[in-house]
């Protein structure tokens, strides 16, 4: 009785993170647009800088030479031209706007930037969706907290052993 008990408390507590899934991609999603944007506008700048030079962005980091200033400076503007290009490939993959377990489990890595996560979760505003997607997630949770209550009871037995009755 007790053990169906955990069990139940654990599907309850996985389907309640499950239900958060939706929302917290979406707003990743919004936040992952205005990176795009931000690089985009910054990269553009560069861009324009290396046309009054006469070159192309890539040809003019690459012939900035110098002190440890233009090295450094050099190494920002190519991090940040590689970041716009990743972040821009992830903001694809994701903008479908199908927030259900089978499009976004595919995509986990594309949720991995530092910053973003970061401002993600200091704003992240709890929602339960109760769409298609959203009773996805809660079924998903669900099931984990059961599977992580049935492994719990099986190592726990394992390692205690059971009571036999006498």
């Amino acid at each position: 009785m007790f053990g169906r008990l955990i069990a139940y408390g654990f599907a309850g507590g996985g389907a309640a993170a499950g239900s958060q899934a939706p929302a917290y991609a979406q707003q990743y999603v919004q936040r992952l647009g205005g990176a795009v944007a931000e690089l985009e506008r910054s990269v553009a700048e560069y861009e324009a800088l290396a046309a009054r030079q006469g070159q192309t962005l890539q040809a003019w980091v690459g012939s900035m030479q110098g002190n440890a200033p233009v090295a450094d400076m050099k190494t920002a503007i190519a991090g940040q031209v590689a970041r716009l290009a990743q972040l821009k490939a992830d903001l694809a993959a994701l903008s479908s706007g199908d927030w259900s377990p089978q499009a976004l489990l595919p995509h986990l890595a594309r949720f991995g930037d530092p910053g973003i996560q970061e401002g993600t979760w200091e704003s992240f505003q709890p929602g339960m969706q109760f769409t298609a997607a959203g009773l996805m997630w809660i079924g998903l949770g669900a099931a984990t907290g059961l599977l992580l209550a049935a492994v719990l009871r099986a190592l726990g037995a394992r390692l205690f052993g059971r009571r036999r009755p006498a």
